[in-house]
């Protein structure tokens, strides 16, 4: 059985190789501006609910 410390430090290890501080970056980025349109979304619906 695999530990997940195991699987996520493997999977680090893999990412980290396969792209630059640069790209890793943007996806972050990019990840950090879905979710806040995720929560104003889901803030818009509550609204629209009745909260």
């Amino acid at each position: 059985m695999v530990e997940c410390t195991t699987f996520i430090s493997y999977s680090d290890y893999h990412i980290k190789r396969e792209y630059s501080a640069a790209q890793l970056l943007e996806y972050y980025r990019q990840g950090l501006e879905l979710q806040s349109r995720l929560i104003e979304l889901y803030r818009e619906r509550q609204g629209e609910d009745g909260g």
